[in-house]
């Protein structure tokens, strides 16, 4: 997975941690029931990420006195668990810099992120971060005795708030602070290069063209909807979608009819296109399945309902969910009811 990863995006700075195992040594308390501990380190973390930015933020404090705090921005595309993660290593590296040696405090590391804290607690890790926190909080612990404490978010704990306003002030844009991407992203991208290597192969592949009327656009999402049918109506479904159904211009094709006409209009050639979309005989079928704003009825001596802007629309827009294989099912069911049963 790393070689492919690193061969289609190699400019992205990706966590590709194996899983390994490394303890942390530090206590945990995660009871909810410290807030500010009289003499001693009160180190507060959060993460923080919306649509515009992310980043985290920390201060630290010693008897309600401020004696240290930070805002730092991180990339979009870091997770909210990283940027609380983020948060408590960068805080501990400040605090193994700040400390002097020979003091005996002991140090209470406040987070709001059960599962950043249940990720240090764990011997396992799959991240990066993870490992490089840990080592952090095990050096801070060989010298002043540390716990990782949860405490309840957005409880009106002072510290904790003040954190909260920090790790905002990072997300708005405050000196950045770089986190390679999570797996996820890395994944997600290689998805998204491969729809789109799908999508240009479909486009210039020849032929298939009565399939391409109700496929456009290639999608993952119809496979788990399709599969799960029967397999005699699998096989109808697939057949009405590439065109070699039981119709006459399929059956004229394998030279198995004497002409190709619709039977229940005698107006053009019987597929499933026309069927679903032109066919008179369908017409109330047709407008109780498609009327909305976006259809009228065209020429009342023709009768089938249509789109407005005809040239602009392809059947891949109404396809590629459970609605549309009702549609298709729909009016399947009707023409083998009059035709084939």
């Amino acid at each position: 997975m790393n070689r492919v990863i690193d061969q289609i995006l190699p400019d992205l700075p990706y966590d590709n941690h194996a899983g390994t195992r490394t303890q942390c040594n530090a206590n945990f308390n995660l009871k909810n029931n410290f807030q500010n501990v009289k003499g001693c380190l009160n180190v507060y973390t959060d993460g923080s990420k919306d649509d515009e930015g992310a980043g985290f933020g920390w201060a630290v404090t010693v008897d309600n006195l401020i004696v240290g705090e930070c805002a730092k921005r991180v990339n979009l595309y870091n997770s909210v668990f990283q940027t609380e993660l983020a948060a408590i290593g960068d805080v501990v590296t400040w605090l193994l810099n700040y400390i002097p040696l020979d003091n005996n405090r002991n140090v209470f590391i406040f987070s709001d992120s059960l599962s950043a804290i249940m990720a240090l607690q764990n011997p396992i890790e799959r991240s990066a971060e993870v490992q490089r926190c840990k080592g952090l909080i095990n050096r801070l612990h060989a010298r002043n005795r540390t716990v990782v404490c949860w405490i309840k978010g957005h409880a009106e704990h002072t510290g904790n708030e003040l954190a909260d306003v920090k790790a905002k002030e990072g997300a708005a844009g405050a000196p950045f602070h770089d986190i390679p991407a999570p797996l996820r992203v890395a994944k997600k991208a290689i998805s998204d290069q491969m729809i789109n290597f799908w999508q240009n192969s479909w486009d210039d592949v020849a032929g298939h063209r009565q399939t391409k009327l109700f496929i456009g656009t290639v999608t993952k999402e119809i496979h788990p909807i399709i599969i799960q049918l029967p397999r005699r109506q699998l096989s109808q479904v697939v057949g009405w979608i590439t065109g070699h159904a039981t119709l006459n211009r399929h059956l004229q094709i394998m030279g198995l009819s004497n002409d190709n006409w619709c039977r229940a209009c005698k107006r053009a050639p019987e597929t499933p296109h026309h069927i679903i979309f032109d066919c008179v005989r369908f017409e109330e079928t047709r407008y109780a399945q498609l009327a909305n704003q976006d259809y009228i009825y065209d020429d009342p001596d023709r009768g089938p309902l249509i789109r407005v802007n005809m040239d602009e629309w392809t059947l891949a827009e109404r396809i590629m969910n459970l609605d549309n294989l009702v549609l298709i099912l729909c009016f399947m069911k009707q023409w083998n009811n009059i035709f084939v049963n």
